[in-house]
């Protein structure tokens, strides 16, 4: 029993280090809103206390205020930090967070009880929010109060557009949007904490480097000098503009190359049971990209495997150093990147001359090392959040958000190179039929059958996506509609050539409608495309069924 708490406890402290560290890579997102969903959090939670909610309840909400916005990985970049109002397409887009953040925790068993509270925060108690326009008592007590949060930072807070307001401006806006806006009583709650003095505004001044520093000198027990300084701000500046992975890795290896004027420096991660390159500001190294090692293989695999530093003053003199093409090292640092007690790769710096590195640089690489290893896993956490949020998880295929991320993005290059592209929305027909006549995992089936058809008959450059419910869409890149007319009609023939099996026996695929608008022609923004091609395609659905898809031409 004790031991089964200890792994409950270890399991709790890392599910929350993660759920901060997201949380933390979410508001960084937005340099306006650093520490945003901690202080939602902070306010969630004083409110439901003050509403008398059991210690579950009080628990769960400030969870979902952590979490509110995890959805807003989903959205891309140039809304979230768009200075001016959004336009219509975009505001579509961004309210579409609530959803994502729902889809993206819905993953984790652990986090069930927020997933409403996540994805109801913007409703109002009058019945004009969104996503469901659920009003008064049917909105969950919890999202109430994180709307109510949500409201109150935002005001007491710097924006863009705005300077914070004032505390007695916040309390006189929200006082007058009660009943309307936000829950009657939460609001009363507020305003008697707040004219108590209980509830204070809350600052987004939150430094990161501050935070880190403190925590990086007692985890390692050693003086960190102004170089160590600048790498923690370096890198806490990197995670605040966090986009993915490998964008963060050579970040970073910038960063230290920068601090300690070293050109020769890469970073290399753990993959299974190897050692991959991943980045380095050194054009030397850059030719070692995605390169694989074993572990325990030259001086970075010595020290991934025995977890301890290595400084080689000569390597001509050490056995373990193994040189790379056109490598013309003398003197090699490696320290490894711990993280959750893992190795999860190493720093490696290289130099022409011999004994280039001191024992102040490893321990140098070291006092920082700590602090990279935890912010690559943030950025690892938040890659796979992204991948989630981009798949359906029926079919593997990028799904409804992603196809209009990736269809924007598409038209802006051709917008830029006086391109073309063509969008194809299929309908599949006769599927209720497979679901009535042999269940719905038979009709699951079938889905997966065509999305496999589908990603087999397109071009690499094309972009195949589960639209939603029993519809798909390509991008059909640098494609007129005469060029869409025979990509279509070689997608048709691979889905018709395919087969689905039903208890032993091959059943014919469902056939689909089609249809398909180009850009310029049919119009020159996403929405504009969507709304041609769904018209050709239920056209054809209705007075074509003979045809085998219609062009619209």
């Amino acid at each position: 029993a004790i031991q089964n708490a200890r792994r409950f406890e270890r399991t709790r402290n890392v599910l929350m280090a993660s759920i901060e560290s997201l949380a933390t890579a979410v508001d960084a997102k937005d340099p306006t809103t650093l520490n945003h969903s901690r202080n939602v959090a902070d306010y969630a939670r004083q409110i439901a206390e003050g509403l008398s909610c059991s210690d579950e309840e009080i628990e769960t909400i400030a969870l979902a205020g952590l979490l509110h916005d995890v959805g807003k990985i989903g959205i891309p970049d140039r809304i979230l930090q768009k200075s001016d109002a959004l336009d219509e397409d975009e505001w579509e887009q961004m309210k579409t967070h609530t959803i994502i953040g729902e889809q993206i925790l819905s993953g984790n068993p652990h986090l069930t009880p927020v997933l409403p509270l996540v994805r109801h925060h913007h409703e109002r108690w009058d019945g004009q929010g969104y996503p469901d326009k659920m009003s008064a008592g049917d909105i969950p007590l919890g999202a109430a109060v994180i709307a109510l949060a949500d409201a109150i930072d935002t005001m007491a807070t710097d924006r863009p557009y705005r300077r914070a307001l004032s505390w007695t401006a916040v309390c006189e806006t929200i006082s007058v949007c009660a009943g309307s806006q936000f829950h009657p009583q939460a609001t009363s709650v507020f305003l008697e904490l707040a004219g108590a003095e209980r509830i204070v505004p809350l600052t987004n001044g939150f430094s990161p480097t501050v935070g880190i520093t403190t925590s990086a000198i007692a985890a390692r027990g050693h003086s960190l000098d102004a170089r160590a300084l600048m790498i923690f701000h370096g890198v806490a500046r990197e995670v605040r503009a966090l986009a993915d992975l490998d964008t963060f890795v050579a970040d970073a290896s910038k960063v230290i190359g920068d601090v300690m004027e070293v050109s020769d420096i890469g970073i290399f991660l753990v993959d299974d049971d190897a050692i991959v390159f991943r980045a380095s500001v050194s054009d030397r190294m850059k030719g070692m990209r995605s390169a694989r090692r074993p572990v325990g293989h030259g001086v970075v695999g010595w020290v991934v495997q025995h977890c301890q530093p290595l400084l080689v003053p000569d390597v001509t003199q050490d056995s373990r150093f193994i040189g790379h093409p056109g490598s013309k090292s003398r003197s090699e640092l490696a320290v490894p990147l711990v993280a959750d007690g893992t190795v999860i790769g190493a720093i490696n710096m290289e130099s022409d001359r011999v004994a280039a590195f001191s024992d102040m640089d490893e321990r140098l690489l070291l006092s920082t090392a700590d602090h990279i290893a935890q912010t690559i896993q943030v950025a690892r956490l938040h890659d796979q959040f992204k991948q989630l949020a981009a798949t359906d998880a029926l079919t593997g295929l990028a799904n409804h958000r992603a196809f209009y991320d990736r269809l924007d993005e598409e038209i802006r290059h051709a917008a830029l190179t006086e391109g073309v592209l063509t969008v194809a929305i299929m309908d599949v027909d006769q599927l209720k039929t497979i679901n009535d006549s042999y269940g719905h995992l038979a009709g699951d089936a079938a889905l997966r059958e065509i999305a496999t058809a589908l990603k087999d008959r397109c071009r690499r450059s094309d972009f195949v996506c589960r639209y939603g419910g029993d519809e798909f869409a390509v991008i059909l890149t640098d494609t007129d509609l005469e060029g869409a007319d025979r990509a279509i009609a070689h997608i048709v023939d691979g889905i018709q050539a395919a087969a689905l099996t039903i208890n032993g026996h091959r059943q014919p695929l469902p056939t689909g409608a089609w249809g398909m608008a180009t850009y310029p022609d049919d119009g020159v923004r996403s929405s504009e495309l969507v709304r041609v091609a769904d018209l050709r395609m239920y056209s054809h659905k209705r007075f074509a069924r003979s045809h085998r898809y219609d062009s619209g031409s």
